[in-house]
């Protein structure tokens, strides 16, 4: 599990994430839903360690995580981000790789099992006809792919995604989501389409300007009383062969007291 407490992140002089408390439990997916600038990525990256906390804590399985070193860290956690270099000589197969050195060590050799949970992982994501493809020849989606085989191949306990169906068409973003929900892992994924979050979520975050404004199953957070006044747009909800299906207008929602 991880839990913040009270998390703030502060960003020069703006505070990204303003007192967020949130657990990420063992066997569950967490959707984190909300508009842009609204502290999602800032408050995933401390909940991974990799971004100090100006206030509260986060604990990873019970122990607060700034007392892992990062090769333990690593080896409970893997992490996918956006903004990854794209330009480094490697591989798809020895960028994937990388996932295994938190488990082996850098100094160590890649063995025969190693190289077979490369490949489970490549095929997992549609990828493994890549594997000698360069990463900086690859389109948005395919790269995207091949980071979540790399966080897969690092076999973590936690696993956390900021939007990782960014440049994925409709097939994969609904196979990659689908696997990670499938993971027997503590699984926290940032994501912007709320129809994806209904469907891959067992519990979703609304946050808002650096707060969680609503936290819950998907059947209780989204909701229009709830996305209309965050999003500022008309919400239309419908449940179709037991599914929520959220429809948007563009123009302007009426304005509603905050929600807690």
């Amino acid at each position: 599990m991880i839990r913040g407490s009270r998390v703030g992140v502060a960003r020069g002089h703006v505070r990204a994430v303003n007192g967020v408390s949130i657990d990420i439990a063992d066997g569950r997916t967490l959707g984190i839903v909300g508009p842009n600038g609204s502290g999602k990525t800032s408050l995933l990256r401390a909940l991974a360690g990799t971004l100090p906390v100006s206030g509260g804590s986060v604990a990873l399985d019970n122990r607060g995580i700034d007392s892992y070193s990062d090769r333990e860290r690593a080896r409970r956690i893997a992490l996918v981000v956006q903004e990854e270099p794209g330009d480094l000589p490697l591989t798809v197969a020895d960028s994937v790789a990388l996932g295994r050195f938190p488990q082996q060590g850098f100094a160590a050799q890649l063995t025969s099992a190693d190289a077979a949970i490369i490949t489970a992982t490549l095929r997992r994501v549609d990828m493994l006809d890549f594997a000698r493809r360069r990463m900086d020849t690859l389109s948005g989606g395919e790269r995207q792919r091949a980071l979540i085989a790399r966080a897969l191949a690092q076999e973590a306990t936690h696993i956390l995604l900021d939007e990782p169906t960014n440049h994925l068409d409709i097939r994969h973003a609904h196979e990659v989501l689908g696997l990670v929900a499938s993971l027997d892992v503590a699984a926290g994924i940032v994501l912007h389409d709320l129809n994806l979050a209904a469907q891959f979520c067992d519990e979703i975050a609304v946050m808002s300007e650096g707060a969680i404004l609503a936290s819950g199953a998907p059947d209780q957070v989204l909701t229009p009383e709830i996305l209309e006044p965050v999003y500022g747009v008309r919400v239309r909800r419908a449940d179709i062969d037991g599914a929520i299906t959220l429809a948007f207008r563009s123009d302007p929602a009426r304005s509603a007291p905050g929600v807690r």
